[in-house]
């Protein structure tokens, strides 16, 4: 059983306060009216600036929540947004417990810059020339804690994540006695660092720390339509689906994975982690449908920093009736004009400017469901997608039928014509005239940026349909892609991409150096519609390291005080196991069994290490299903590893975290 009162898990940030405040000692030192500034909540403490000395540098790049309130000239909010929104207007991060507080953006070097290093390493001003060594009045700091202080700073400064641990928190993290904290950093950064691929979200979950690297990534591309030439503006990859998009071809869903692909490298030039959600419409219901739904980030909001923006660029009754809808977001800006009635069109104007800037992934020219003020069923035969078309469309069999005809054989595949072209004229409308939506166009469809996210659904069902139809393919593996500069052949294998899909994953990071013989989460805090549905669920132990002797590892699920003689038979929260093929002793000389440092050289041929660090991955959905059937509403993970095969006692296990995964 669990000790009562485990120690808990110090995060860096902690251990941050506690050098600077034992350095610190009996010091009564002002710094300027801040007084132990480092003691401040972690927002202001960041923006701490004395004598003109800035403690923390600013982070570079820019953090994207503060690129984006910067565009708007004004400053994100100090304090921690509330659960219904971000800086950025996004949903809540993905644990309440996790919640960031500050930006978390690495940034190599920034530490150096940092008036708090500089200080504490006695470097000018703080030589005694001007300033004596931080802190004042009290005693120098190691250079082992400067460094470690400095490693945070580069490391985005981050509030929850893990520290080395006493030899007493090892031991007890170590034994399942004290649980594991999720975090809520881009889950793809954890993926990176370990050596897994990214993952393609369900747009409906994204953190607000991955929202607004979005639309930071999507402003950065839309500021390069400055430059008509520059071919990596958004305008430019636009058009490339206009002029060379095969709709109704057996190469439309290649083509288009192979169009999303390009377009992603262009945002991760800009934010390496950032990946291309998708929009599972089919989870829409009747009543959101009828309402025009879309998922928040790509409506736009009235909050304090439009307002800020719009101030002295429209009217004062421009401005409260704006005022009078703050906190409210919008499906189309034909919503936001019939609440904000009276509205010139010359502000008109000002204002979409500043909702694009606010929000790059909202369009005005995007009108979902609208269709002449007449029902949609009066404007045209429409059918919106079920999970039972799509479950329909999945069971098809061979590629004419669902992804399309060849050449000599023309014919629309069944995913292209519904869902596919359903859902882009139900989401860019027709309301009145002449007025229509970039989506109900194909030329013009991709200028909206809810495209990608529409798309990157239809990649997501082929990626499933792969899956339940293996070497089914399209009939010409060597048909070129033009204008995407790849074969069908190229747009086989989302994994030899670079990513996967993921409706939403919860991350507990561990340390590589800990040997452990039970691992235990805390509770993941997964959201209600996830648990509720899904049609997989995954446990992935990341980074594993090769154990000199083999070993059984048991899984289960909201058990936290299973051990090794936890039964399994008819336990329902037993969720499987994995065997560990020990190494035995290194024969060969020193060294050798020593795997190089990652990431791999960039021109490396070697076949990868035979000690290599490598993924776990265990299908536990029916698990899962148990447990929900049972009433569960929270999912935590735990580890048991049995006796080693060649001596008495448990094995040891070591690795980097485990992460638990779900897919629509």
């Amino acid at each position: 059983m669990p000790d009562d009162d485990p120690p808990k898990q110090q995060s860096r940030y902690e251990r941050v306060k506690e050098i600077l405040n034992t350095a610190a000692g009996d010091s009564q030192a002002n710094y300027q009216g801040y007084g132990r500034f480092w003691n401040l909540p972690l927002a202001q403490f960041l923006e701490v600036t004395i004598y003109g000395v800035r403690m923390i540098a600013p982070p570079s790049p820019p953090d994207p929540c503060e690129a984006l309130a910067s565009n708007l000239n004004v400053l994100p909010p100090a304090a921690p947004a509330p659960k219904s929104g971000s800086c950025c207007h996004g949903d809540a991060p993905k644990t309440a417990a996790a919640a960031p507080t500050a930006p978390q953006r690495k940034s190599p070097g920034r530490g150096a810059k940092s008036g708090l290093i500089i200080g504490l390493r006695g470097q000018w001003p703080f030589d005694g020339s001007r300033f004596p060594r931080l802190p004042w009045g009290g005693a120098a700091v190691s250079s082992g804690d400067i460094q470690f202080i400095s490693d945070w700073i580069d490391d985005g400064c981050p509030e929850r994540d893990a520290v080395l641990l006493s030899a007493q928190q090892s031991q007890a993290f170590a034994t399942g006695k004290a649980a594991f904290l999720s975090v809520s950093d881009n889950t793809n950064a954890f993926k990176q660092a370990t050596g897994g691929i990214k993952q393609r979200q369900n747009v409906e979950h994204l953190s607000a720390q991955e929202l607004c690297e979005l639309r930071y990534t999507f402003g950065e591309m839309i500021k390069l339509n400055a430059w008509p030439r520059d071919m990596r503006n958004y305008n430019s990859w636009a058009q490339l689906h206009g002029d060379e998009c095969p709709h109704g071809w057996s190469t439309f869903l290649p083509w288009h994975r192979m169009y999303l692909w390009g377009f992603e490298q262009e945002l991760q030039d800009f934010v390496p982690t950032v990946t291309l959600p998708y929009w599972d419409w089919t989870a829409s219901t009747p009543e959101q449908i009828k309402d025009g739904y879309i998922p928040a980030a790509y409506r736009c909001s009235i909050d304090d920093a439009v307002l800020g923006a719009l101030a002295g660029k429209v009217s004062e009754e421009t401005l409260n009736k704006l005022k009078a809808l703050e906190g409210q977001s919008f499906n189309s800006i034909t919503k936001l004009w019939t609440k904000a009635a009276g509205i010139p069109d010359a502000e008109q104007t000002t204002i979409i400017d500043v909702l694009k800037t606010a929000n790059p992934l909202f369009s005005e020219l995007r009108f979902p469901g609208e269709f002449n003020d007449t029902t949609i069923e009066q404007a045209f035969h429409h059918h919106y997608p079920t999970p039972q078309d799509i479950d329909r469309i999945l069971a098809l069999d061979n590629w004419r039928d669902f992804g399309g005809g060849m050449d000599v054989d023309q014919s629309f595949g069944a995913l292209d014509m519904n869902p596919h072209n359903t859902m882009h004229i139900w989401i860019g409308g027709n309301p009145a005239g002449n007025i229509t939506g970039d989506m109900l166009n194909n030329l013009t469809a991709a200028f909206d940026p809810i495209f990608w996210a529409h798309h990157g659904n239809i990649d997501r069902l082929w990626a499933q349909w792969q899956t339940m139809h293996p070497g089914v393919d399209p009939p010409d593996l060597s048909d070129v892609l033009g204008g995407v500069d790849s074969t069908v052949q190229d747009s086989l294998s989302v994994r030899k991409l670079g990513y996967e899909y993921a409706s939403d994953t919860y991350v507990f990071p561990t340390q590589g150096s800990l040997q452990m013989t039970r691992f235990r989460s805390a509770a993941a805090g997964v959201k209600a519609s996830v648990m509720g549905n899904h049609r997989r669920a995954e446990v992935t132990i990341s980074c594993m390291i090769q154990p000199l002797e083999s070993f059984l590892v048991r899984v289960f699920l909201n058990q936290p005080d299973a051990d090794v003689n936890t039964s399994i038979d008819d336990n329902p929260h037993y969720a499987g196991y994995f065997s560990i093929f020990g190494h035995g002793p290194c024969i060969g000389g020193p060294g050798h069994c020593d795997p190089p440092p990652r990431p791999r050289r960039r021109f490396e041929r070697r076949t990868p290490h035979h000690n290599d660090p490598w993924n776990v991955r265990l299908d536990v959905t029916s698990t899962v299903q148990k447990l929900v059937a049972q009433g569960a509403t929270d999912l935590q993970v735990n580890l048991v590893v049995l006796s080693g095969i060649t001596r008495t006692g448990p094995g040891k296990l070591r690795f980097e975290g485990v992460s638990l995964t779900f897919k629509d």
